[in-house]
């Protein structure tokens, strides 16, 4: 920034020159859901990713280093930034943009239903806001997500009985849903980041319900058998 001759302010910043394309629409399986690099579709390899402890400030930049060439040492090309945890540090983003891995990126709700009142969605509006505009400049952002697993909890997990919900109260929460994840942060994003992508939830499936499985096509999911698995066979292992 200058002001006459005088430099006021300076600001450098790196760029990364590509396109990227998530395709979500009707194909002849149900529903498509893929990434699209420099026009080419990409099988996405990775895994969740949380924060690194419990202690934020004991995570060192050598620790963020060491993490991303674990990512790299294991054929990582995305990230899943899980939206119970944080979002992250600029280092983690820098590090994503120079090893190429792209970013799946939540915003920061997870397994809950949360408030709709005038003033916390203004929250999380002005939340939002700062992070897409503090993110959006990285060519490794990929995506941005509503939450973690909030959709398919109200359709699967029995949160109007066993918490005992009336009626008109549940049929709140369910508005403020669509409001919080179907009109506040989609407008946001439309806003601050209008090229990328934004959907509501993940896991999310179309076609049936969510407890009728053969019939629904999953558009994204996660293999819970991979902990469950061993759990389960530990347990009959030592009924054994």
């Amino acid at each position: 920034m200058l002001e006459g001759k005088d430099t006021l302010s300076t600001q450098t910043q790196r760029i990364g020159l590509r396109t990227l394309e998530v395709v979500n629409k009707p194909d002849a399986q149900g529903e498509s859901f893929f990434v699209k690099v420099n026009g080419v579709p990409v099988f996405m390899k990775g895994a969740n990713y949380i924060p690194q402890d419990n202690f934020l400030p004991r995570v060192t930049d050598a620790r963020y280093h060491k993490l991303f060439a674990d990512m790299k040492e294991a054929n990582f090309n995305m990230v899943r930034v899980w939206g119970g945890g944080i979002y992250e540090n600029d280092i983690f983003y820098d590090l994503a943009d120079e090893n190429g891995i792209l970013v799946w990126q939540d915003f920061m709700f997870a397994c809950s239903l949360y408030p709709s009142d005038s003033d916390f969605l203004q929250q999380v509006k002005e939340e939002a806001t700062y992070n897409i505009q503090r993110l959006r400049p990285h060519a490794s952002l990929a995506l941005w997500c509503g939450n973690n697993e909030i959709g398919v909890a109200i359709n699967n997990w029995g949160w109007k009985d066993s918490y005992g919900y009336t009626d008109e109260n549940w049929n709140k929460l369910l508005k403020g849903y669509d409001q919080l994840f179907k009109e506040v942060l989609p407008a946001a994003v439309t806003t601050n980041d209008p090229e990328r992508f934004y959907f509501p939830s993940s896991p999310s499936a179309t076609g049936a319900s969510l407890k009728i499985l053969p019939k629904v096509i999953i558009i994204t999911g996660a293999y819970g058998m991979v902990w469950n698995g061993l759990k389960h066979s530990r347990q009959r292992s030592r009924a054994l």
